[in-house]
């Protein structure tokens, strides 16, 4: 697998997982070296849109 086909599976995943609102899965993910759980939906909330799935995804 290319570098950019890993690179585009990883952002896909982490787009899904915004989208589903799985911000725990993404906060063990990045070990919470960035960002909580909870600062993450505060993060989406705040943005003021809705995130969705592309159209086929």
């Amino acid at each position: 697998m290319s570098l950019l086909a890993e690179i585009t599976t990883e952002l896909n995943i982490v787009l899904g997982l915004l989208v589903d609102g799985e911000y725990p899965a993404l906060e063990s993910m990045t070990k919470s070296k960035n960002l909580a759980a909870v600062e993450m939906r505060a993060a989406v909330e705040t943005y003021g849109r809705t995130l969705a799935r592309a159209a086929g995804r």
